[in-house]
């Protein structure tokens, strides 16, 4: 089998396409995730890992992955303006309705599958990393999350219960408008002196 291939990933298999087949891919009147990666990429390999947690929950979207290495993939990838990897690429009869980059977290991707099944698109600043972390601390602070007094075990359950509040502060707040912590707190319904710890 070459390397210049797409592979489609469904659970545990994947199915491999020949590169040549991209546009036909995403062509698809079904929705198609495309991950632009590579196999030495650790980035990619984490996301791989992610999405395998919950792909069988959207059986309504086709996943994907493109190696960019491949021969005639750097072109492809080019073509689709992919400068990082991992790129996520979401299409639908042939035309892109989001893109989201770098590794994101079950929970992350979930949010972001959910969006696009309900609205037929990803936000388009979600992946605007300069945009999206200009919540982050704000979030944090607001939740009352201090580092220092949260256990070592704990910090997996609680970055992921802050990066849902980030997610959905952003959702309220279509606009963008920087928010301070108070405006937080009552946007996510926080008590004052709630805290993580």
């Amino acid at each position: 089998m070459s390397t210049d291939e797409v592979a489609k990933i469904r659970g545990a298999s994947i199915e491999r396409l020949p590169v040549h087949s991209f546009q036909e891919t995403i062509r698809s009147d079904r929705y198609s995730c495309v991950i632009f990666g590579a196999k030495d990429c650790q980035p990619c390999i984490s996301l791989k890992e992610s999405l395998s947690q919950v792909i069988d929950k959207f059986p309504q979207i086709d996943f994907y992955e493109f190696h960019v290495r491949a021969l005639g993939g750097k072109e492809i990838a080019k073509g689709q303006r992919v400068n990082y990897m991992p790129r996520t690429i979401f299409y639908k009869s042939g035309k892109e309705v989001g893109r989201l980059l770098f590794h994101k977290t079950p929970p992350q991707l979930e949010y972001c599958f959910n969006e696009l099944l309900t609205t037929g698109r990803i936000l388009a600043k979600m992946d605007d990393v300069e945009e999206v972390t200009k919540f982050h601390e704000p979030v944090r602070e607001a939740m009352g999350i201090d580092w220092g007094k949260v256990p070592r075990e704990n910090w997996p359950e609680i970055c992921e219960q802050w990066q849902k509040k980030t997610l959905e502060v952003i959702q309220k707040n279509l606009n963008w408008s920087v928010l301070t912590v108070p405006e937080i707190r009552e946007l996510l319904e926080i008590p004052e002196n709630s805290s993580q710890q």
